[in-house]
């Protein structure tokens, strides 16, 4: 079966899936913005997946047919078939309802009629272990030790030491960039600076105002193209058209990082001076 192999470790797979694209450091937009010419998947396994959903389409249109047909007849014999049935499930499932409620909830329809009070007995005997994890806490918990920066760089070198990811020193000196940026950018500074960064997801994405690769052209350290006053949110078509344009001059870089640094150094001056 025919491969395609990521650009970042060089390994076949029959598709790059946003897993693998993690352990690089990468999102999936990342990497198409990076490799935009690179295909995610094979072209047997995209083959399959349209054969299947189209499969899966006919077999809708089948069902749908199979039933309007079923409730035609039905209607004509007096509701003697199964399309009758259907077309007046509603009053079929009631009186089975209260049927088998009147004979002691036996069968299945009681069962499922009771089906809440089964979860909620199941929840107070503490018999589901997802919702004892989190009433402990034992998740949350989890989480925050897995984000700390040891766990982190635990986490780097195991990926290392796999195959999974490439050392840093066995990068070129772009790579190294394109990451460090992104480091400074999610991992090293509070986003709710960003404006509008509620609207980060489906339709919108994070961009660099100045972009990172004229950053590294022009030799700006990652720390300034990382900031957040280079950060701005816009739609994922405006960010795909964009590329590696830049929205502002190199002037106003400077600019609004030197403002956002000195008013910055100013508030810890006059934290120091209070004494908090």
């Amino acid at each position: 079966m025919a491969k395609v192999k990521c650009e970042l470790c060089k390994k076949e797979l029959h598709s790059i899936q946003r897993r693998h694209l993690a352990k690089h450091g990468y999102t999936k937009e990342q990497y198409i913005k990076e490799f935009p010419n690179v295909k995610l998947c094979s072209e047997e396994r995209s083959e399959r997946g349209k054969i299947a959903g189209r499969i899966a389409v006919k077999s809708g249109q089948l069902s749908r047919i199979t039933t309007k047909e079923s409730c035609s007849k039905g209607g004509k014999k007096g509701g003697k078939i199964s399309g009758r049935k259907n077309a007046e499930s509603g009053q079929i499932k009631t009186i089975r309802t209260k049927e088998s409620c009147s004979k002691g909830g036996k069968t299945q329809g009681r069962r499922n009629v009771e089906s809440g009070r089964l979860k909620i007995a199941a929840i107070k005997g503490g018999k589901i272990a997802g919702s004892i994890a989190v009433k402990s806490g034992q998740l949350a918990e989890a989480t925050k030790k897995s984000n700390t920066p040891e766990a982190i760089e635990k986490q780097r070198q195991t990926n290392i030491a796999n195959g999974y990811w490439v050392p840093d020193d066995e990068r070129s000196d772009w790579e190294r960039y394109y990451l460090e940026v992104w480091r400074i950018t999610e991992r090293k500074q509070n986003l709710s600076m960003v404006p509008n960064i509620e609207l980060r997801g489906l339709e919108y994405s994070l961009d660099h105002k100045y972009s990172i690769k004229e950053g590294f052209k022009n030799n700006i350290p990652a720390e300034i193209i990382g900031h957040w006053t280079n950060l701005e949110i816009i739609t994922k078509s405006e960010n795909s058209s964009k590329n590696s344009k830049c929205s502002i001059t190199l002037e106003q870089l400077k600019m609004s990082y030197e403002s956002a640094t000195q008013e910055t150094v100013i508030l810890q001056e006059n934290i120091s001076a209070v004494g908090i």
